[in-house]
C-alpha cells in the first residue's frame, strides 16, 4: 500500500474510540483481508453504511428512502435479502454494540452513583467539623454581633471560608486527576481490539469539576454559617457552653447519613462480590483446565479456502505430535470471549417455525476432535472427524437445547438442516455450554466442519498436560515451520478467557468494595469527630458526674449509648435504603438473592464494629477527663 494521506492525531470512530492505524479503501478489501470476498459476499451483513444527512432532512424522511432501497434489493434478490429492512440509526448508536452500550452504560451510572455518594458522606464530615469550628468561635461571632456586624455579612464570611476550603479539594482532586491518568489510560480492557481510552482534563471536566465544588461549598457550608450566627448574644458573651442535646441535631443528623449510606454501598459490595463468587463457580460445561488458545490467519499470507484447510490439517497433525499436548483442533469462535456471535439463517425438516419466531441460529466452525479437546460431551452420535471433508457428506452436530426444541420427540440424527451453507445432516448432539457469557440461559447452537464450510482465520485449542503457557513457543516454531511469515496471535489460555467474562462482576466489585471501605473510613472519622466533640463539650458535666462518684465504666456507658444509638439508627435506615438498591440491581447478580443473609449481615457487623470503634475511643478520653479541672474551668 501507498501513503495517501495522514489523518488528524485525534481521530477516530465517534462510539467507541477505536485505536485504528490505517484505513484504507473498501474496494481493496481483499488486499488487506485475502481469502474473503465480503463485498460479493450478498447476505453477509458485515459492511456498514455511513450517509451524512442533507441540511434539512429528517432522519424519519431518510428511514423512508432507505427502506423504499431495501425493499427493492428483497425482490431483486430474496434469497439473501428476503425480509430484510434497513434502519438508520446514529452513529455513535451503530459503532457500539447494543449489549457492550448497556454493560458499559450501566458501569459508568454505577461508578458515577458510588462516587456521588462518597462525596456526599464527605461533605457530611466536613459540614460537621464546620458546625464544631463554628461553636468554638461562638465568642468571636457574639462580638461582632455585639459591636454591630449584621447577620448576613457574618454568614457571607463563614461561607466563603467554606466555599474557599471546597475550591481548594477541587484544584487538589483535578492535580490529583492528572497524576492518575496516565494510569487509567494503561488499563486496557482484554478486548480482541485495542480501545483509544479519552479521559483527559479537558475544559468540561474543569467546568464539572469547579461547578461541583462550588455546590457543595454553598449546600454543605451553608447550614453551618446560619447555624453559628443564631446566638443567644449574652451567655455567648460570657463564653458558656451551648447546653442541651437539642441543639445537636444537625450534627447527629449528619452523622446517621454518613452510617446510612456507608451501609448502602457495603450492601452493594456484599452482594456483587456473592454474585462474583458464585459466577466463579458456574460450570461453563467445558474445560478451561491446561488448555491454550491462540489464533492464526492464513489468508493473511494469500491462502485460499482449500489452502488454509491443508494448513490447518498439517498444523494440528504436527502440534498434536509435541511433548505435554494431549489433544488440538481448531475453531473459528472460542468460548466466552468478546468476539460476538456469528449467525445463520436456517430451518429443520419437519418443524415448521411460529410467527416472528426466530429463523437464525448460532454457530462456530470447528477441527475434528474439537469437542473431545473442550471436553464437550457429544450426548448422542458422533463428533466430526478426518472424513468430514468438502466432498463429504455435509454433516452438522447441534446442542441439546437445539435438539429439545426443534426435533421434539424425533431423533436428531438423519434430521436434515437447511443452513445458508447448504442442507446439512445431523451427525451428533453435544452437551450444552456457556458461549458467550458464564451467566447466560441455554440457547439453541450448532457446528459445521471446517473443512466443509470453510474459514481461514481460526482459534488452535491445545489440550496440555500441564502449564499450557510452557507449550506457546513449540506452537509458534510448528507454526514457522509450515510458513515463516504467518503469526501466532493473542495467544492465552482458556482461563484466560473464561475470567474475562467476569471482566464486568469484577469491576463493578471492585468499585463497591473500594469506595465501600473509603466511605465507611469517613463515616468512622464522622462519628470519632462528633462524639469528640460532643465530650469536649460536655466536659464540665463529665467531671461533676465523677465528682459525684460515677466510675470509668458509667463514664463509657454515657458516650456509647449516645453513639451507638445514632449507629444503630444509621443503620437501619441504611438497611431500607440498601434493600431497595438490591431489589434494582438484582438482574446483574448471579444466583444471589436480593435479601442475601451474608452480604446483608456481613454489612451490619461491618458497620457495628467501626462505630464501636469510632467511639469507644472518644469514651475512654472522656474516663480520664479530671475532675478537679473540670470544675475549676
Amino acid at each position: 500500500f501507498t501513503v495517501a494521506g495522514v489523518a488528524p492525531a485525534g481521530f477516530r470512530l465517534a462510539a467507541i474510540d477505536l485505536a485504528v492505524d490505517i484505513w484504507v479503501p473498501s474496494m481493496m478489501q481483499q488486499q488487506i483481508q485475502p481469502g474473503s470476498n465480503l463485498l460479493e459476499s450478498r447476505g453477509n451483513r458485515s459492511v456498514q453504511g455511513l450517509a451524512r444527512l442533507r441540511p434539512g432532512t429528517t432522519l424519519e424522511a431518510a428511514q423512508a428512502n432507505s427502506s423504499a432501497i431495501a425493499a427493492q434489493l428483497a425482490e431483486e434478490y430474496p434469497d439473501s435479502n428476503g425480509e430484510q429492512g434497513s434502519m438508520l440509526i446514529p452513529l455513535k448508536v451503530s459503532l457500539f454494540p447494543q449489549s457492550a452500550r448497556a454493560a458499559v452504560s450501566a458501569m459508568v451510572w454505577i461508578l458515577m452513583g458510588v462516587v456521588g455518594v462518597v462525596l456526599l458522606i464527605a461533605c457530611a464530615n466536613v459540614a460537621n467539623l464546620l458546625l464544631a469550628r463554628a461553636a468554638a468561635r461562638r465568642r468571636e461571632v457574639s462580638v461582632r454581633l455585639a459591636l454591630g456586624a449584621g447577620r448576613g455579612r457574618l454568614v457571607r464570611q463563614l461561607l466563603t471560608e467554606s466555599m474557599l476550603l471546597a475550591a481548594v479539594a477541587g484544584g487538589f482532586g483535578v492535580v490529583v486527576a492528572i497524576w492518575t491518568n496516565r494510569l487509567i489510560v494503561s488499563l486496557q480492557p482484554p478486548l480482541p481490539i485495542p480501545i483509544d481510552i479519552d479521559v483527559g482534563i479537558d475544559p468540561t471536566v474543569l467546568a464539572f469539576t469547579a461547578v461541583a465544588a462550588l455546590l457543595t461549598g454553598v449546600l454543605f457550608g451553608m447550614a453551618p454559617a446560619v447555624r453559628a450566627t443564631r446566638l443567644d448574644l449574652v451567655p455567648a458573651l460570657k463564653g458558656a457552653s451551648p447546653q442541651g442535646d437539642g441543639r445537636s441535631w444537625l450534627k447527629n443528623t449528619l452523622v446517621i447519613s454518613q452510617i446510612s449510606l456507608s451501609m448502602v454501598l457495603l450492601i452493594g459490595a456484599g452482594l456483587f462480590l456473592r454474585s462474583l463468587q458464585n459466577a466463579q463457580s458456574i460450570d461453563p460445561d467445558f474445560d478451561a483446565s491446561n488448555m491454550l488458545v491462540a489464533a492464526l490467519d492464513p489468508g493473511l499470507q494469500g491462502y485460499d479456502e482449500a489452502q488454509s484447510d491443508e494448513f490447518y490439517g498439517q498444523l494440528m497433525e504436527r502440534v498434536g505430535a509435541l511433548p505435554g499436548v494431549r489433544s488440538v483442533s481448531i475453531g473459528l469462535s472460542v468460548p466466552l470471549t468478546f468476539g460476538g456471535s456469528r449467525q445463520w439463517g436456517f430451518s429443520v425438516e419437519g418443524y415448521d417455525f411460529a410467527p416472528n419466531e426466530r429463523d437464525n441460529v448460532d454457530y462456530n466452525v470447528v477441527g475434528s476432535g474439537y469437542f473431545r479437546t473442550l471436553g464437550i460431551p457429544i450426548v448422542a452420535g458422533r463428533e466430526f472427524t478426518d472424513a468430514d471433508v468438502e466432498d463429504a457428506q455435509p454433516a452438522i452436530v447441534i446442542n441439546e437445547t437445539f435438539a429439545r426444541r426443534f426435533f421434539a420427540d424425533r431423533d436428531p440424527i438423519g434430521g436434515i438442516v437447511n443452513t445458508m451453507r447448504g442442507e446439512r445432516v445431523v451427525v451428533g448432539v453435544a452437551q450444552d455450554s456457556k458461549y458467550y457469557t458464564i451467566g447466560e440461559d441455554p440457547l439453541p447452537y450448532v457446528y459445521g466442519p471446517y473443512r466443509q464450510v470453510n474459514a481461514t482465520q481460526m482459534a488452535l485449542h491445545v489440550r496440555t498436560d500441564s502449564d499450557p503457557l510452557a507449550v506457546v513457543a513449540s506452537v509458534r516454531a510448528e507454526t514457522r515451520n509450515l510458513d515463516a511469515s504467518l503469526p501466532l496471535f493473542d495467544a492465552a489460555t482458556m482461563s484466560d478467557h473464561v475470567g474475562n467474562a467476569l471482566l464486568l462482576q469484577r469491576l463493578t466489585t471492585g468499585v463497591f468494595g473500594t469506595f465501600g471501605s473509603l466511605a465507611l473510613l469517613l463515616a468512622a472519622v464522622g462519628l470519632y469527630g462528633v462524639m469528640a466533640f460532643a465530650v469536649a463539650q460536655r466536659t464540665r458535666e463529665i467531671g461533676i458526674r465523677v465528682a459525684l462518684g460515677a466510675d470509668g465504666a458509667d463514664v463509657r456507658g454515657l458516650v456509647l449509648k449516645k453513639s451507638m444509638s445514632l449507629a444503630l439508627i444509621g443503620l437501619a435506615i441504611g438497611l431500607a435504603l440498601g434493600l431497595g438498591l438490591a431489589v434494582v440491581i438484582a438482574g446483574a447478580l448471579y444466583d444471589v438473592s436480593p435479601f442475601d443473609p451474608l452480604a446483608l449481615g456481613g454489612s451490619t457487623v461491618t458497620i457495628l464494629a467501626v462505630a464501636f470503634v469510632a467511639s469507644y475511643l472518644p469514651a475512654l478520653r472522656a474516663t480520664r477527663i479530671d475532675p478537679i479541672v473540670a470544675l475549676r474551668n
